[in-house]
């Protein structure tokens, strides 16, 4: 005995007409094929990755003279001494690749004696912190995130580090106007 539909025609399949249109292109003419394969996946994710490594290490940091680079770095030394922006992203980047700057383009200069100075002191602060300003302002440097560490220390340094900061923008002052 046969079971049969009590309403008629079984309903039509909406995407037969894209199963033939798929067959005639892929020249299968109804071949069983098996599942896609899966190492073609994996093949693009890499060439992916490793075209953003290589575009990553050939990326050219912006090119600004010493002096230049030197006035930038005391711009955002400037905005942390007037306001607090250990939330802000940007500004946490943009520090970071201005000190970059500065440590690439002061490797250039051996004759100044302040300016390595200046890079020592601000590496090493505070004295005695397991990680220090300047190891944050190079680690983070091209990195989208900011440790939690990192944003405390610049919030430290915007409300308790205002001698230093002072300090520090009176050593560019007078670098930019006797050694550039």
């Amino acid at each position: 005995m046969s079971i049969q539909n009590p309403i008629g025609e079984p309903p039509r399949d909406p995407y037969k007409e894209y199963q033939k249109i798929q067959e005639a292109l892929e020249g299968g003419g109804g071949k069983e094929q098996g599942p896609p394969n899966q190492s073609g996946g994996l093949f693009a994710y890499v060439l992916h990755w490793m075209h953003n490594m290589v575009d990553f290490l050939l990326k050219k940091p912006k090119e600004l003279s010493l002096d230049k680079t030197l006035t930038e770095f005391k711009r955002c030394l400037e905005i942390l001494q007037k306001e607090d922006p250990s939330t802000e992203d940007d500004f946490l980047a943009h520090f970071s690749d201005t000190w970059i700057l500065l440590l690439q383009n002061s490797a250039a200069r051996k004759d100044l004696i302040d300016l390595r100075a200046l890079i020592r002191e601000i590496q090493s602060y505070p004295e005695g912190a397991d990680y220090s300003l300047g190891y944050y302002l190079t680690e983070h440097a091209g990195k989208e995130w900011a440790p939690m560490p990192y944003r405390e220390l610049i919030q430290k340094i915007h409300f308790t580090g205002r001698d230093i900061l002072t300090k520090w923008l009176s050593q560019i002052d007078q670098l930019l106007v006797t050694s550039l």
